[in-house]
């Protein structure tokens, strides 16, 4: 019985240490919501919950548990500063913001891009208390997975991100009417190149944000 006993407690130490570790590690990742998790940090987070609970299970992987969870931390803050100096790079992990809906018109290509249903666009939408997509004005799929919903009566000027760090958005660009060397003459009037440009947004008849990166 004591035996029993002591292998018991041993277990709730283990799953103890393995729980402070974890509240450390994710901590240290960062202070997003779980809907706004990105596929990498969210298969960062899966495999670390696999990792304890063996940590937990079995005595004998409990230290090469809390080495695995440090090593994925390491990994996952290199992984996501090279995701915030490449562009491209964080466009193939992440994926791109997506407009759905322009102006009151679906966007069908896009849709079927994101293998989104018109269910999924009306449930989302009467979600944010919008009965018809005419009423709509922007609804953008974001890298999350979250609709975000923009209303004409509220949002009445429409802007899109047309270069974010430093790579210029084509689909934005077309669908305010603009083309590739229109905005880059815009920003050679302001004696810019892309790469030095963090944010650029712009409606069809406005400037929008400007942005640069720190030198």
């Amino acid at each position: 019985v004591l035996e029993i006993m002591n292998e018991y407690l041993l277990i709730l130490l283990r799953a103890f240490l393995i729980f402070i570790v974890l509240m450390i590690i994710i901590r240290l990742l960062g202070k997003r919501e779980v809907g706004e998790l990105s596929l990498f940090d969210l298969a960062v987070i899966l495999i670390i919950a696999d990792i304890a609970a063996m940590g937990v299970d079995e005595k004998e992987l409990f230290f090469p548990a809390i080495l695995c969870l440090t090593l994925l931390l390491v990994l996952q803050k290199g992984f996501s500063f090279l995701l915030l100096k490449f562009a491209p790079l964080r466009g193939f992990v992440d994926g791109s913001p997506r407009v759905l809906i322009y102006k009151g018109e679906i966007l069908f290509d896009n849709l079927k891009k994101e293998a989104y249903t018109i269910d999924d666009l009306l449930n989302q939408i009467h979600q944010e208390g919008l009965l018809d997509i005419s009423e709509v004005n922007l609804a953008i799929l974001e890298t999350s997975g979250t609709l975000a919903v923009f209303s004409k009566k509220r949002y009445q000027e429409i802007y899109l991100p047309v270069i974010v760090s430093g790579v210029l958005d084509l689909d934005n660009i077309k669908l305010l009417g603009f083309s590739k060397n229109d905005i880059l003459a815009k920003i050679k009037q302001k004696s810019l190149k892309p790469k030095d440009i963090a944010f650029y947004s712009l409606s069809e008849a406005k400037e929008g944000s400007l942005y640069l990166f720190k030198r």
